[in-house]
């Protein structure tokens, strides 16, 4: 192993030692790479469902009830008797919110179309429903639920973008090698958390972060309108950091008296 690898390596494990160390809640402990926006699998992908199948699979599909056949996109409720459907196996979640699939999204389009299936679903219109209509119902429920989580924030609908690729950007196969620049970055900054006393220095760092998370999400709207997968997929991990040291900075409490003595 070269001495540039080396030092790489040892940068890298020294970056995450001192998040580990730093993290104590349970939430923030998680793994680093794999803390993504809440949803219901605690920011992952919970079922292969989620990411619609291979095309050329059949893009329609009938009633449960009536047999009526449905092209897709496939309506909540079937045209002919009205009944709940079930989700298409090739909606995505930008189908699903009825919203372009597209990095840049209307957010108050998004927050419309989501209010408005809770209503559709409301637990209260299916009182006397079907026991299958009921459970069709708290299934459609839950995944409208995981589809606006994942889809208002730019790192999971980035995430969830290169998935529809095949492209698990935080998978460890496909993990790629960070970037020295980056990881030099975080911990520069980790250091400068340590030694703050004040709320102005973090608010100081606060800025400077909020500024860095703003242009990683200008770049990664860059990236996907120019379908450039990997640098999409270089961003999302960057942005990820970011929003990592956002969450530090967040959480951040001044030092004790007896800490500040002791250092």
């Amino acid at each position: 192993m070269s001495t540039w690898s080396r030092c790489s390596l040892l940068v890298s494990r020294a970056i995450h030692s001192h998040i580990a160390l730093y993290h104590s809640s349970s939430l923030i402990r998680q793994s680093f790479v794999r803390h993504l926006a809440p949803v219901a699998s605690c920011g992952r992908f919970s079922s292969a469902s989620h990411v619609p199948h291979k095309k050329g699979e059949k893009d329609h599909a009938h009633c449960w009830s009536c047999g009526t056949e449905t092209a897709k996109p496939l309506p909540l409720f079937c045209q002919s008797c009205k009944r709940l459907q079930p989700q298409h196996k090739n909606l995505t979640y930008f189908d699903l919110l009825n919203c372009p699939t597209s990095f840049d999204l209307d957010l108050k389009h998004l927050e419309k179309q989501y209010h408005r299936l809770q209503v559709c679903l409301h637990p209260d219109k299916f009182s006397n429903a079907s026991a299958h209509e009921k459970q069709l119902s708290d299934t459609q429920c839950a995944l409208v639920n995981e589809a606006y989580n994942i889809l208002k924030k730019p790192l999971s609908r980035a995430e969830y973008l290169l998935k529809l690729h095949n492209i698990d950007a935080f998978g460890e196969k496909t993990h790629p090698a960070m970037d020295m620049s980056l990881l030099m970055e975080v911990m520069e900054v980790r250091e400068a958390v340590d030694a703050a006393t004040s709320p102005r220095e973090i608010e100081q760092l606060k800025q400077d972060n909020d500024t860095k998370i703003s242009d990683c999400i200008t770049q990664l709207s860059t990236a996907f309108k120019q379908h450039d997968l990997p640098k999409a997929t270089s961003l999302a991990i960057r942005l990820q950091y970011y929003n990592r040291i956002d969450e530090t900075l967040t959480y951040w409490t001044p030092p004790t008296s007896s800490s500040s003595s002791s250092s």
